[in-house]
């Protein structure tokens, strides 16, 4: 669902029956996915991850201005995201963790105009930015990967997402204990 070519059929048309069937494809593997899982363990608990939206990728930023192609992005990932909730609303073993919102509601996004607007996030003694290099305070590695910042604070975030969501027995990850962990990397990093 992320490919460039996927996302310019994506802000081309939505609802274009090639979309349509991608999304559908990916959300009737994942339905058959926890079916077998839950047929072998029928008290699994099972957390559903949103897509994130790739325009917001580092080498996506300069693609995808357009505010019309962005809107029907979001529509097409909404649509997906929409059939994962669906697969978990009525289950009380199930949860959905929105990857697009837990993003937004760190680095940002694009302002209305499509560029970019993204936000240093506080980490620790440092800010990370949302940009890709092979730097500690690069929200994504140069291949492409999430980096260091973006792994704890996804670890911080499922932890919640486990224990509260699920009821499991996982200790919540507090500001700065992640804080602390961040800066003696960074410094291991930087020492070489």
């Amino acid at each position: 669902l992320g490919s460039r070519s996927r996302l310019e059929q994506m802000a081309s048309d939505p609802d274009a029956p090639a979309v349509r069937s991608v999304v559908d494809g990916c959300l009737e593997h994942v339905r058959r996915a926890v079916a077998t899982l839950r047929a072998a363990h029928p008290d699994l608990g099972v957390v559903l991850v949103g897509v994130l939206d790739n325009v917001d990728h580092p080498p996506q930023l300069p693609r995808f201005r357009d505010p019309d192609g962005l809107r029907n992005i979001s529509r097409a990932l909404d649509r997906y995201d929409d059939g994962l909730r669906a697969l978990v609303d009525n289950d009380p073993r199930g949860t959905f963790f929105d990857d697009r919102a837990w993003f937004r509601g760190l680095w940002g996004g694009r302002d209305a105009s499509g560029a970019p607007a993204y936000r240093s996030v506080p980490l620790g003694s440092y800010a990370v930015d949302h940009r890709a290099a092979d730097d500690p305070l690069a929200s994504v590695l140069s291949d492409g990967h999430a980096g260091l910042a973006w792994n704890l604070l996804w670890c911080q975030a499922l932890a919640r997402c486990l224990a509260t969501d699920l009821g499991l027995p996982v200790r919540a990850i507090d500001d700065g204990e992640l804080g602390r962990f961040f800066d003696e990397q960074v410094a291991h990093i930087r020492r070489g």
